[in-house]
């Protein structure tokens, strides 16, 4: 199974560029919040509306479609799409960075928090949580230490259900798919860059 992951990178894109496409509806941009994040969102929404087309929100928030399964998620600049024909799918990214040990303990189980040896292991933990919620379609709603994010890059059962993840490190960041399926997947990275 290929997993399409589309990257954007806001950094190394002109957001004006988005906006004046025929993917960005000005509907849809009039309420965007602040700054900060408001160029993050413009690359989500260019994202959806050109590689998904129609799609509505579950009770929980998440987007879902009728043609596919897709997730979205954006962190200090980079928004990625993941999208697959044949499963529920969860993608998250975060930026590797210091994180305080307190923000670790919140998050891991004993068995996690052993196996990290540095922030990027607990990264590579904390995306793979979520990765998983985002698959599930349920938002967060449990206490994070409650859901494994281990083993990585491997299958896991959840909840009486088997899911794969893969967590890659892509420059800066990490990277974590989710998938509700035991088969192996491949993932396919397409930056968007240039002509949109």
């Amino acid at each position: 199974m290929v997993i399409n992951l589309y990257i954007i990178d806001i950094n190394k894109i002109n957001v004006d560029d988005l906006l004046s496409s025929r993917f960005i509806n000005k509907e849809e941009i009039k309420d965007l919040p602040s700054k900060d994040v408001y160029n993050e969102k413009i690359a989500s929404l260019y994202l959806k509306n050109k590689y998904i087309g129609e799609y509505s929100l579950n009770e929980y928030g998440k987007p879902i479609s009728s043609r596919c399964f897709f997730n979205i998620s954006h962190s200090h600049g980079l928004v990625i799409l993941g999208i697959n024909d044949k499963c529920e799918i969860g993608v998250d990214i975060e930026k590797n960075k210091s994180i305080e040990d307190k923000y670790k303990r919140y998050i891991c189980n004993d068995e996690e928090y052993k196996y990290i040896k540095n922030d990027t292991d607990f990264l590579k933990i904390w995306t793979n949580k979520e990765s998983l919620l985002k698959c599930l379609g349920v938002g967060i709603n449990k206490k994070l230490s409650e859901v494994n994010g281990l083993p990585l890059n491997d299958i896991r059962n959840y909840e009486n259900k088997i899911y794969r993840s893969q967590t890659i490190i892509y420059g800066e960041y990490i990277i974590s798919i989710t998938i509700q399926s035991q088969d192996n997947f491949i993932i396919k990275t397409n930056l968007i860059s240039g002509q949109l």
